[in-house]
C-alpha cells in the first residue's frame, strides 16, 4: 500500500521508499492509523521529526520536540510502539491504553490547562505529581540527563509545597493554557468543516439520486405518451384503409362498413368411448 498513486515531480522522495515508509509508520502505530494529516512525506528522508508527527493525536505547528507541548510527546510515546523497548510499563496492545500512566499522564495534563478556576484540590494536585514522577522515572535513562533530573526535583519540591512559582512560570502556564484552548478551538473547527462536508457531499449525492429518478419517471411518461400516440395512429390508419367491405365482388366501388366478424367454428367428433375402451 503507498500514499500516493503516482509520484510527485516535485518530491525528492523515491516511490518504492515513500511506500515502504508508509508501511512501517502503519505497522509501528499502535492504533494502525497515523494523522497523516499532521506530516508531510517530502521531508521523511532529511526530516526524522515529520515521521514523528504522524504519531501525535492532533495536528500541529511544531517543528521538533523542543516546540511540542507535553500532550503531543506523551502521545508519540503512547501510539509509536517502537517506544516498548525504552519504557517500563510501555502500552501492550490487548490492554485498554487508558489504563496506562502516559495516557493518564496526559489526561492530567489536559484537565489541568483547561481548568476554568486553574485550580486543584491538594489530593487531586499529589495525584498528579505522583504520576508525573512516575513518567519520568518510566523511561529508561532519562533521569539521567540533566533536565529531566530537574523536572523530577521541581514536582517532588511541589508535592512538598517546598517550591515558589514566580510569575514567570505563572506566565508560562497561561501560555500554555491559551495553547490547549487554541488547539480545542481548531480540533472542533476541524470536525465541524468535516462535518459540513460529509453533509455537502450526501446532499448531493441525494441531489444526484433524485434526479436520477426524475429522469427515469421523465422516460417513463414519454414512452407512456409515445405508446399511446402509437395506438391512437393505428386505430386511425386502420378505420381508413381496412374499415370497409365491398357489398359484391362486381362492385367494388361500393363499400359497406365493416362492423363484425362472424366465422364459422370448425367442429370435429371425438370418439370419447371408443379411445377409453
Amino acid at each position: 500500500m503507498s500514499l500516493y498513486k503516482k509520484k510527485s515531480k516535485s518530491s525528492p522522495l523515491p516511490f518504492a521508499i515513500c511506500s515502504k515508509m508508509y508501511d512501517c509508520i502503519v505497522c509501528d502505530h499502535f492504533f494502525t492509523d497515523p494523522l497523516w494529516s499532521n506530516t508531510d512525506p517530502r521531508k521523511w528522508c532529511s526530516d526524522p521529526w515529520s515521521i514523528a508527527k504522524a504519531y501525535q493525536s492532533t495536528i500541529g505547528q511544531n517543528t521538533s520536540a523542543k516546540d511540542t507541548d507535553a500532550s503531543g510527546l506523551l502521545s508519540i510515546i503512547i501510539n509509536d510502539t517502537t517506544f516498548t523497548d525504552k519504557l517500563r510499563h510501555p502500552v501492550k496492545r490487548g490492554i485498554d491504553p487508558e489504563n496506562n500512566i502516559y495516557c493518564k499522564a496526559r489526561t492530567a495534563r489536559n484537565d489541568i490547562l483547561h481548568s476554568p478556576k486553574m485550580k486543584l484540590d491538594e489530593a487531586k494536585m499529589l495525584e498528579y505529581i505522583d504520576l508525573f514522577s512516575d513518567v519520568l522515572k518510566d523511561i529508561k535513562g532519562l533521569l539521567e540527563q540533566d533536565k529531566a533530573m530537574r523536572a523530577y526535583k521541581a514536582l517532588e519540591q511541589l508535592k512538598s509545597a517546598d517550591i515558589h512559582i514566580s510569575s514567570e512560570d505563572e506566565n508560562k502556564i497561561r501560555k500554555l493554557r491559551e495553547n490547549a484552548i487554541n488547539d480545542i478551538e481548531l480540533e472542533k473547527q476541524n470536525a465541524l468543516t468535516a462535518i459540513k462536508e460529509a453533509a455537502d457531499q450526501e446532499n448531493e449525492r441525494i441531489k444526484s439520486n433524485a434526479s436520477t429518478v426524475v429522469n427515469k419517471l421523465d422516460e417513463l411518461s414519454d414512452y407512456e405518451n409515445t405508446k399511446s400516440d402509437f395506438v391512437k395512429d393505428l386505430i386511425s390508419f386502420n378505420k381508413r384503409h381496412h374499415s370497409t367491405i365491398p357489398v359484391s365482388p362486381l362492385f367494388d366501388f361500393r363499400a359497406a362498413d365493416l362492423v363484425e366478424f362472424y366465422v364459422i367454428p370448425e367442429l370435429k367428433y371425438v370418439d370419447v368411448y371408443g379411445e377409453l375402451s
